[in-house]
């Protein structure tokens, strides 16, 4: 598999699981009555957690699968 077609792969599968069209719709209706300021600040510490998860998960998700002795294919 060529390096494109393998980040390819990759990025779809970060956008399923992401699902930033739902993610937004959530913030939307969760910040519906602050002000601008507060909803910004909202928005930019749940994007700081969420890429804190994303990076902490895609840097020891294969020791915590064979922690839990999960195979992959």
């Amino acid at each position: 598999m060529t390096a494109f077609l393998y980040l390819g792969r990759i990025f779809s599968y970060l956008f399923l699981l992401l699902t930033p069209l739902s993610a937004l719709a959530a913030v939307v209706s969760l910040t519906k009555g602050l002000p601008l300021e507060a909803r910004i600040k909202t928005a930019r510490q749940a994007c700081i957690i969420s890429t804190g998860m994303l990076l902490f998960f895609a840097l020891t998700g294969e020791l915590l699968f064979k922690f839990l002795n999960i195979s992959t294919p």
